[in-house]
């Protein structure tokens, strides 16, 4: 369980992230949906450590994580997965040093297990055998699906996927979405997912956050957000449905 409090965060003297209050559940699909430029992806760097927030608080099971030391925040960050909305694979490595890279880093494994583990979570993202590969051999969903392979090599607690289906079509995306609820259930970890797919929203979305003008505007889950009475949260919804029309023609 990951426990956001009070959140907020200025660049200058523009507010963009205002006393955020939010649980993200384990074992769940935690969705945080909104436009660009309102908050999100702040909003995410906030809770990993790429941003500094002015204020508040993260909680991860329980232990603070911006106020600590360096030393004891190092500690969470090993428990935390993150895919990259461009997937920030290194070119110039295969995709099993890719994907091997957070063992070689945070772990004390023996060569053997890295080389087992590599295989297993490739494997588990339908990508067998493709060690040797790299990311410029690879198409957009399979470049994805290594960046998830890499994010959960070292079996993380806390998995964070910033616009995962960013760039993908529909079919695609959908495997993608499957892929990360599949993993979710099977390591209960607790994933949180920036998105603004609508198509996500509705197959994934156990717990949804809909974040408007750095607000926490709307809380909720698929079943109800298509009937919430919250005029800012339609309109999103009625946009995503117009961007998705636009893309399939």
């Amino acid at each position: 369980m990951i426990e956001v409090k009070n959140l907020s965060h200025w660049f200058g003297d523009k507010q963009v992230l205002f006393d955020i209050n939010v649980v993200f559940e384990s074992g769940k699909t935690n969705l945080v949906i909104g436009s660009s430029g309102h908050g999100k992806t702040v909003l995410m760097k906030s809770m990993v450590g790429l941003i500094k927030p002015t204020k508040g608080e993260v909680y991860y099971d329980g232990r603070p994580f911006l106020s600590i030391s360096a030393k004891e925040r190092k500690l969470i960050r090993r428990e935390i997965g993150m895919l990259f909305q461009g997937t920030a694979l290194f070119d110039y490595m295969t995709v099993g040093e890719n994907v091997r890279f957070p063992l070689d880093m945070l772990t004390n494994m023996s060569e053997k297990e890295k080389e087992e583990r590599v295989a297993y979570v490739l494997e588990r993202v339908h990508l067998p055998g493709i060690q040797h590969m790299y990311p410029s051999e690879l198409s957009g969903g399979m470049r994805k699906r290594v960046g998830l392979a890499r994010a959960i090599v070292h079996n993380p607690k806390y998995l964070f996927c910033d616009e995962p289906n960013s760039g993908l079509d529909p079919r695609t995306a959908a495997a993608i979405d499957d892929l990360i609820y599949e993993l979710t259930k099977e390591f209960g970890t607790t994933t949180v997912i920036n998105t603004h797919d609508l198509n996500s929203i509705m197959a994934i979305g156990e717990k949804i956050v809909f974040i408007y003008k750095g607000h926490k505007w709307w809380e909720g889950d698929s079943s109800t957000i298509l009937h919430a009475d919250v005029k800012e949260l339609q309109e999103f919804l009625e946009s995503s449905v117009i961007i998705r029309q636009l893309k399939g023609k």
